[in-house]
């Protein structure tokens, strides 16, 4: 009758292995093997004894990071004041310039799905100058507005 019954689990997982079932696969293999156990794993107290039981193991936890991120301060401020102050880019907040937007729509891959509209990658790329400005303007809009429109979250183009 064992013997009947592993012949039986064999067959199933040759059959979901075979259509490449890999769900009906786990599920075969947990039926054989039965639930997975959740064993608590041990630790070790401050006095090195070993904990095992749940509920201590939960305490010394709770211990352990009330010490941790409840300790007093050590750190003196007076350091900070001897760190130089690092350099500071003064072009991070101007607006990106044609040629930068113009690069970017050229960095594009090709051979990429359309986006949610349809357009595909291809048709940006190679849409001339017009198109281009008209990128950038839009992307000047969003700029000076700090808001990115709602559609450019949905773009499935990709620049590299």
């Amino acid at each position: 009758m064992k013997n009947k019954w592993w012949t039986e689990q064999a067959k199933e997982l040759q059959r979901v292995a075979d259509i490449n079932d890999q769900q009906g696969f786990c599920k075969s293999i947990k039926n054989i093997y039965g639930p997975a156990e959740h064993n608590i794993a041990p630790i070790r107290s401050p006095k090195r004894l070993l904990l095992k039981d749940k509920q201590t193991i939960l305490e010394r936890w709770a211990q352990h990071f009330t010490m941790l991120l409840n300790r007093r301060n050590l750190v003196v401020h007076k350091i900070f004041d001897d760190i130089p102050n690092a350099h500071q880019a003064a072009d991070v907040d101007v607006p990106p310039a044609l040629a930068e937007t113009v690069y970017a729509i050229r960095s594009i891959k090709n051979n990429k799905p359309p986006g949610p509209d349809g357009t595909l990658p291809e048709l940006i790329k190679e849409g001339g100058q017009l198109l281009h400005q008209r990128l950038h303007d839009l992307t000047q809009t969003g700029w000076n507005q700090e808001r990115i429109p709602s559609e450019f979250l949905t773009s499935d183009l990709q620049h590299h």
